[in-house]
């Protein structure tokens, strides 16, 4: 069952139990970390604001240019995270978040940073990392972290009709080099 429920006004109602609600909450404060601090992590940087050209003095352009307006997107969809979290209700059933349907892209997009950040942590290199999980490894939780957000992140497409097949086809057929019409 999705514990996403999309509601009459467009809005998200997400049902979670105690502890993976409670997980939600302390997400906001690594991605805070991270952006507040001008030494992080060079490959998580690359991840979260991946280079735009290969020409170095282009990416250096584009960067004087966006670089203050990609970090502010990323701080906006963490502080929408945060205010939409600050509403949820406890009950004994387990946690209840409402995501205003203006707020659902920056959710996606903040989950999928956190997601981003916690492939770096853990050293993933390729898409297929369900392989590498072993349960004695030290770093288990953050794997479980990673598959809950993941998880998370599809239950909410999936309540907003995201069709990742039709998206995958519909850009096939847009690309002119995969011999379909343009």
């Amino acid at each position: 069952m999705n514990p996403v429920v999309r509601q009459e006004d467009g809005s998200l109602l997400l049902s979670l139990p105690h502890a993976e609600g409670l997980v939600l909450c302390s997400m906001p404060q690594r991605i805070e970390a991270l952006l507040s601090s001008e030494g992080f992590n060079h490959r998580v940087v690359e991840r979260l604001f991946p280079i735009a050209y290969e020409d170095s003095s282009r990416e250096a352009e584009y960067r004087k240019l966006l670089g203050d307006d990609l970090r502010r997107s990323k701080r906006e969809s963490m502080e929408t995270f945060k205010r939409t979290l600050e509403d949820l209700e406890i009950s004994q059933e387990g946690i209840q978040i409402l995501i205003a349907e203006e707020a659902v892209g920056q959710w996606l997009a903040f989950l999928n940073d956190l997601r981003l950040y916690l492939g770096i942590e853990l050293d993933i290199t390729e898409n297929d990392w369900s392989a590498s999980i072993d349960p004695d490894e030290p770093l288990e939780e953050e794997f479980a972290l990673l598959h809950l957000l993941t998880w998370l992140q599809q239950c909410i497409l999936d309540a907003i009709g995201y069709d990742q097949d039709r998206f995958a086809s519909e850009l096939q057929e847009d690309d002119p080099d995969d011999g379909g019409e343009s």
